[in-house]
């Protein structure tokens, strides 16, 4: 996804001065997922598949308010600032996330997830 860097909003400038916050995702590196509690992973694992609040929401059973809740400490504890940088991180450490990575099914995956 591109993103003009005109139509940013100002916010704070990743690597190399450019302000789409898509840089911002690697600032994760080094950090261990662990941190997360259960259910942020299970958030997190949906945000990187692209859902929204309200269908992460429905799919987990929670409130739309609730997944805000859980998304807001998931970037604090990765330490990326955007829901795309959290998206991305999502998406390229799959593996650590998903509990049906390695093809064993564990407790608490949304239903309907496959890696």
């Amino acid at each position: 996804m591109w993103v003009d860097p005109q139509a940013s909003s100002g916010g704070v400038r990743g690597v190399g001065g450019c302000r789409c916050g898509v840089a911002d995702a690697f600032a994760w590196q080094g950090r261990p997922l662990e941190r997360l509690t259960g259910r942020e992973r299970q958030v997190l694992l949906l945000l990187g598949g692209g859902a929204s609040n309200r269908a992460i929401g429905r799919r987990l059973g929670i409130g739309e308010r609730t997944v805000k809740k859980h998304l807001t400490s998931i970037l604090a504890k990765t330490g990326v600032s955007s829901r795309l940088a959290a998206a991305l991180l999502a998406q390229h450490r799959h593996a650590e996330l998903c509990p049906y990575a390695g093809g064993v099914a564990s407790e608490g995956v949304p239903e309907g997830h496959r890696p």
